[in-house]
């Protein structure tokens, strides 16, 4: 298989913030909704395919009777800017992810939220030469243009009684393919 020049790479990232407390004497949970923001910051252009995104904005819900966040879905389309069917592979090249206590330029205590898990199309999606399950991306054939969804998964991510700013970035390439 050779690897077509045309690569696209789309960033997305996403940001939270919350604040809980958790007070004894009262028995009924408090649901407590927080709207990050999931915007792509970077594109790479090119004459034979293209990733568009429906909204560079998604919004994720903390729930606090779960302790995590709600899942993230992004749908997006894979188009050929030539009108011909193309061949292609979307694999993951980054995604990284951190919680830190405090708000803006004022975090301490940054540490990686670990277990924060990618599918594509509903498939494990790992980052590439992990070894993982979906490490190689999955080949898309013979298409003009194809719609597809990268979900994210949260684990816990307990409340405390200070401020805490969870965000992360996900880098998806988009890659011609031939056979």
């Amino acid at each position: 298989m050779k690897i077509a020049l045309a690569r696209i790479i789309k960033f997305v990232t996403w940001i939270c913030v919350f604040s809980g407390y958790t007070q004894v004497a009262y028995a009924n949970v408090l649901e407590r909704q927080f709207m990050p923001q999931v915007s792509i910051f970077k594109d790479h252009s090119s004459t034979e395919l293209e990733i568009r995104v429906k909204e560079s904005n998604h919004a994720a819900q903390y729930r606090s009777s779960v302790n995590s966040f709600l899942p993230i879905s992004m749908p997006f389309n894979v188009i050929s800017k030539t009108g011909t069917p193309i061949d292609y592979r979307l694999s993951l090249l980054l995604s990284q992810h951190y919680c830190g206590e405090g708000d803006g330029n004022n975090l301490t205590g940054l540490e990686p939220l670990t277990g924060v898990t990618t599918t594509l199309d509903g498939k494990d999606l790992a980052l590439v030469g992990s070894g993982q399950s979906g490490s190689e991306g999955y080949v898309y054939s013979d298409k003009t243009e194809q719609e597809h969804a990268i979900s994210l998964s949260f684990p816990e991510v307990s409340q405390l009684a200070v401020t805490k700013q969870c965000y992360g970035s996900l880098g998806i390439l988009a890659e011609l393919t031939t056979f």
